[in-house]
Parts: structure tokens; C-alpha cells; sequence
């Protein structure tokens, strides 16, 4: 089943999102598509526990910016993560003013913003800063997505931590931890 959420359904969107670019499906049938695959992942996935406020179970917030069309790769690293063990909020059309009581929750061990390029910076910029100003003390904040493939610094622009689009990296770079050990990552 992880084969499927962690290969096969990203190798399928891929696919959609390549095929639209060159104009061989319309928008319209990859909208379609890409709303079934988060139906698939959906399915698939155990029930999710929307609450990372155990103490023995770190927690992670996922964000996905207000205005963005892109939400299957956010879906896809929330259900790798709680795989992993970590309890997981994700908050998708998030806006400053929806993520911050979030980020108050107990046990959030980073943020994790997942968006594509656009006009949008200043945005990104006042999600991280909320990050900040929020979250405990030396929380990583973390930037991922297709936003990461163009030529702009976007950890700079950002203010984030880090910059990646693998889940091993995001693990290892925010030094996440479950239980008092290090993630194992394969």
C-alpha cells in the first residue's frame, strides 16, 4: 500500500500535470484526476488524528498557502509522515490569521509550507514569520513543493530554514525526531 501513495499515485500526477503542460489533456480532466488520486491517497491512509498533542508523538503542521491550486503533494507528505509516526495538522487555504492558533498547539516540532511559484512571496514571508513568532523556540520552518524548481532563493525570500522537496531531507534537515530517537529513513 506505501508503494502506491509513495510511487506510484506521484508518478500518476506527474503524469496529469506533464500532460496538461503540453496541451494533450485539459485542464478540466486533470482536475479530475488529480481530485481522485487525493480521493485514492484518502482511502488508502488510516484514519488521520488531526491533533499532535500526545507527548510521546511529535507533531508537524503542513501548510499549504491561501490561492494555491496545488494540494496533492501536501496530502501525499501528511500521509508519509503520520506512516512515520508523526501526528500531523494540515492546513490547506491557510492564511496568517488561520495557522497561528495552530501553531500554539502542543508539541509542534516544525511548519512545513508546501506552495508554488507565484506573485505570492510577501505571503510565504508573513506565513514563516507567524512560524516564528508562534512556535517554540527553534522550531524549523521548512519550504517545499514545485516553488523549489525555480531559480529564486526561495529560503531567502522565504526567511524559511530549509528548502526540499524529499521527505528524507525534510526529516533529516529538521532534525525530527519520535520518542526520543532520530527518525530512521530509508
Amino acid at each position: 500500500m506505501d508503494d502506491l501513495t509513495d510511487r506510484y499515485i506521484p508518478a500518476v500526477a506527474r503524469t496529469l500535470g506533464d500532460e496538461w503542460s503540453e496541451d494533450h489533456v485539459t485542464f478540466a480532466s486533470t482536475t479530475v484526476g488529480v481530485a481522485r488520486l487525493q480521493w485514492l491517497v484518502r482511502l488508502l491512509e488510516p484514519a488521520p488524528t488531526d491533533s499532535p498533542t500526545a507527548a510521546d508523538v511529535p507533531g508537524i503542521l503542513i501548510v499549504v498557502p491561501a490561492g494555491e491550486q496545488h494540494t496533492l503533494g501536501a496530502i501525499l507528505l501528511s500521509s508519509q509522515l503520520r506512516r512515520r509516526g508523526f501526528g500531523v495538522s494540515l492546513i490547506l487555504e491557510a492564511t496568517v490569521a488561520s495557522v497561528e492558533p495552530r501553531m500554539r498547539k502542543a508539541n509542534l516540532q516544525a511548519t512545513m509550507i508546501s506552495t508554488s511559484p507565484g506573485p505570492h512571496m510577501s505571503d510565504l514571508r508573513a506565513l514563516v514569520d507567524a512560524s516564528r513568532r508562534v512556535m517554540k523556540k527553534n522550531a524549523p520552518v521548512l519550504i517545499g513543493g514545485t516553488v523549489t524548481k525555480t531559480s529564486l532563493d526561495i529560503k531567502d525570500l522565504s526567511g524559511a530554514d530549509h528548502v526540499a522537496t524529499d521527505i528524507d531531507d525534510a526529516i533529516r534537515l529538521c532534525a525530527l525526531e519520535i520518542s526520543g530517537a532520530e527518525v530512521e529513513t530509508a
